[in-house]
């Protein structure tokens, strides 16, 4: 069994923390989870993540690995129970694996999914408010699925994105835009790609909610993948309806892929037939 390198399936409540990466004056999703590291291996451990998160939004599954520090003989089973209880309540350790050192937890992924929550205006309980995005009941679904079709497929990201400040390229390939029913008038949209740039989901609900709602032509919408500058007009979905639900890995690492479960009743799906 290979032993030189982790990888560590867990999920969070992202309401719990300011963001995913260590920030040295708040609490993140790493800086727990590396400062559990360091109290179970009793040395401090860098790891890499599948996907950063932002404030607010959670994961079902998110995956980070690690060089194995080797300075305790600690079997899978073990250092999941230890993680899970070290890093308390807002984050569940899933799974460990012993994997070899050509595994990464970001560049080994071919495939991230995210999952954004939507209801109705009036049909939710104040506890729910954190989890869902309250939209009018007029949206449309019909305009919903015509505007996902411009999101399918290796496009310009730029309109949706934060500049990356050292220069990266907003370009990236979106394979699947699904619509979900789930109970009542609960609706779930998710988005497959092979990675997304910082913010783009939640401005890409925004804008398909705009477009649902009337307050945006499917045409408009179709108009802002040729530009190159950040899109005006449309403020970020809310955080807290987000979350990472499922990261696919290739061979020979497979089998760390989520087990992942549809949400409700498939409504419909836009998909890249020629993707990759």
């Amino acid at each position: 069994m290979a032993t030189e390198r982790i990888a560590v399936q867990f999920s969070y409540d992202g309401s719990s923390f300011f963001g995913y990466a260590r920030q040295h004056d708040q609490v993140t999703v790493q800086g727990v989870m590396e400062n559990a590291l360091l109290t179970l291996f009793g040395t401090p451990v860098n790891t890499v993540v599948a996907g950063r998160t932002d404030r607010g939004v959670h994961a079902d599954s998110q995956f980070i690995s690690f060089d194995n520090p080797k300075t305790r003989n600690l079997d899978p089973g073990r250092i999941r129970r230890s993680l899970d209880r070290l890093c308390g309540n807002s984050i569940a350790v899933r799974s460990v694996h012993f994997v070899d050192a050509t595994f990464h937890a970001r560049f080994s992924a071919i495939a991230r999914r995210y999952r954004y929550l939507l209801a109705n205006e009036g049909s939710i309980v104040p506890y729910e408010r954190h989890l869902v995005w309250e939209v009018p009941s007029s949206i449309g679904l019909d305009p919903l699925y015509e505007a996902s079709s411009f999101i399918i497929g290796e496009r310009n990201f730029s309109a949706f994105c934060r500049k990356d400040p050292n220069g990266g390229s907003l370009w990236r390939r979106v394979d699947q835009v699904q619509l979900y029913r789930r109970e009542g008038d609960r609706l779930a949209v998710e988005l497959e790609a092979n990675a997304f740039c910082h913010q783009m989901i939640r401005s890409l609900i925004a804008y398909l909610v705009a477009v649902g709602t009337g307050r945006l032509t499917v045409s408009a919408f179709g108009e802002l993948f040729d530009l190159d500058t950040r899109g005006n007009g449309v403020d970020l979905a809310p955080p807290s309806p987000l979350s990472l639900v499922a990261v696919t890995y290739p061979e020979p690492y497979a089998e760390l892929s989520t087990r992942y479960r549809p949400l409700g009743e498939l409504l419909w799906s836009v998909k890249d037939v020629n993707g990759g």
